[in-house]
């Protein structure tokens, strides 16, 4: 038998006493719970002896974790609201600066979030961890950025504050899809590269530049290889491209299927995202049969190839005014004038012959394009292409010289009709509607990326229009 004393109070009086002298109160109640847990596991306790002071123990350690709640609770609603005076009683009645809540939220994770200045600066004086992270790994920075509160954000990157971004190679969770919302994919702890393609989608261009300003790489690539600039350049986001390619992006960045972001905005026709690319001197990518080709390069003559075999002319004259050879051939050496031959697309062979391609090129198997075009059954396309030459006299130019008197002049050089100088003569006419409508901002594209003046013809012309009459020499015959 051991003796001892024991100090009894009511609960009123402990509340007081707590209240009054917080601190010391939670040293007391850590020395019952520790006094009580020892005693339960002592070897010579026995069973009814620990069936009553375990209970007991795990009471206390109950009433001091809810007690440290309550305080983790008062100290962020404090750093929230930008009360200092609150911070300095929280802090003094014993709650600790880097507690955090059940989302593993600390007080200046709150203050950030918030933008209570004042309470970020107090908190930072008085030993937060500035790159502390919570349960969703953001950082008391990326919540000040996304939130856009410059001056916290100001506050704790002076300090040493980490966006706490992870490296895409480091993540891989297996979702891909990306959100309209780039701040709620980034809360989710995203990677940095999967957070600046968010951004680009998303066409923030505010967020990005708080990014950017705050620590977050220009050329940042998500799990394919993908930057923010070819988001931008895809979506046609001009505003996002100028900020990316001003903090330093690569402007010819290849992601892991070997596209750039020049390429990107040509595919999908945004030619002021094009014509800005290109002042930056972003190239294509795309490399010829004589490159020593890897895993995820591409062929300027496979992209030529599939545009000609989908029939896809516009994207074709993109290609080209982007500086793409029109005899550019693919791993076979097959260019796109054989599969245009091949399938018999007309307006696509017309459109690639007007761009100067050669159609006696052989390919591996030493195949020409007018070969292929016979070989199909297609044995009017070859011997309209062979009719042609008269039209566009001048190889491997995309236009002639002049609206109508170039081609006038070379018809009556030659054996031609007064029906094809008329069709030459319309075709000059349709270019000039053509570019009395062209959308203001693509001027400077088109001038430097193709060698044709304002008062030249345009190919795609020539082939409607002879189209057209081969329309109405059927229906005169079928008349």
């Amino acid at each position: 038998m051991t003796l001892c004393r024991v100090l009894c109070l009511r609960r009123e009086a402990w509340t007081l006493a707590e209240t009054a002298h917080p601190k010391d109160a939670r040293i007391a109640a850590r020395v019952v719970y520790e006094t009580l847990a020892a005693a339960a596991a002592a070897p010579d306790a026995g069973p009814l002896r620990r069936s009553i002071l375990a209970p007991l123990a795990d009471a206390v350690a109950a009433v001091i974790a809810a007690r440290d709640a309550d305080r983790i609770g008062e100290l962020c609603l404090a750093a929230g609201r930008n009360d200092v005076l609150s911070l300095r009683r929280a802090l003094a009645a014993g709650a600790s600066v880097n507690a955090c809540d059940y989302d593993g939220r600390a007080a200046l994770h709150v203050a950030a979030a918030k933008g209570a200045d004042a309470a970020v600066r107090y908190l930072l004086d008085h030993g937060a961890h500035v790159n502390v992270t919570d349960s969703f790994g953001n950082t008391p920075l990326f919540e000040a950025v996304a939130s856009a509160h410059a001056t916290s954000a100001a506050m704790l990157r002076s300090a040493g504050a980490e966006l706490g971004l992870r490296d895409a190679h480091a993540f891989a969770d297996g979702e891909e899809e990306i959100a309209p919302s780039a701040v709620s994919v980034a809360r989710r702890g995203r990677d940095s590269g999967t957070l600046m393609c968010s951004v680009a989608a998303s066409g923030d261009a505010s967020f990005l530049s708080a990014l950017l300003r705050n620590g977050l790489p220009a050329g940042a690539a998500d799990y394919d290889g993908r930057t923010g600039l070819h988001l931008a350049a895809a979506l046609g986001r001009v505003q996002l491209l100028t900020e990316l390619l001003d903090a330093g992006a690569d402007a010819s960045a290849r992601d892991n299927f070997g596209r750039t972001p020049l390429l990107e905005a040509v595919r999908a026709g945004h030619e002021g995202t094009a014509t800005l690319l290109l002042s930056r001197g972003a190239s294509l990518g795309l490399l010829d049969g004589r490159d020593s080709v890897r895993h995820g390069d591409l062929l300027a003559g496979s992209e030529m190839c599939q545009a000609a075999s989908s029939g896809d002319v516009d994207y074709l004259r993109r290609l080209l005014r982007a500086g793409v050879h029109p005899d550019s051939a693919d791993y076979d050496s097959r260019t796109a004038a054989h599969l245009a031959c091949s399938e018999g697309l007309l307006h696509v062979a017309l459109a690639l012959h007007a761009a100067g391609a050669d159609f006696a090129a052989k390919d591996r198997w030493g195949h020409t394009p007018l070969d292929e075009a016979e070989a199909q059954g297609h044995a009017q396309l070859a011997a309209t292409l062979r009719s042609l030459p008269h039209l566009l006299p001048q190889p491997r130019s995309l236009l002639p010289a002049s609206p109508a008197a170039p081609a006038v002049a070379s018809l009556e050089g030659s054996a031609a009709s007064r029906e094809d100088v008329s069709i030459a003569g319309s075709a000059g006419a349709m270019q000039e509607e053509e570019a009395n409508a062209q959308p203001p901002g693509e001027e400077g594209y088109v001038e430097g990326l193709t060698a044709r003046s304002d008062n030249q013809p345009d190919p795609l012309s020539l082939v409607g229009t002879w189209l057209a009459r081969q329309a109405q020499d059927e229906a005169a015959a079928e008349r």
